[in-house]
């Protein structure tokens, strides 16, 4: 939760990994899960690992959906 990040962040990894493994990494829900794991990383203070996962996720949305799409934007907003 947005309240409780250090208690988030576990929950969030496992998730990203289910669905990760369930539906492969170019999926809506697991780029959901990886966006959100990224979200928790900046509320924990660690950027390098926040703005590594937010890359991540911007690479395989483009892969996935192409360029120029609200999933890039939604990427973009986030790193900026």
């Amino acid at each position: 939760s947005l309240a409780r990040p250090a208690e988030a962040a576990g929950p969030y990894r496992r998730a990203f990994g289910m669905r990760l493994a369930t539906l492969g990494p170019r999926d809506p829900e697991t780029l959901w899960s990886l966006n959100n794991l990224a979200n928790t990383l900046v509320s924990l203070g660690d950027h390098d690992g926040a703005v590594r996962l937010h890359r991540r996720c911007l690479a395989l949305r483009v892969e996935a959906f192409g360029g120029g799409g609200i999933e890039e934007a939604h990427s973009l907003h986030n790193l900026g």
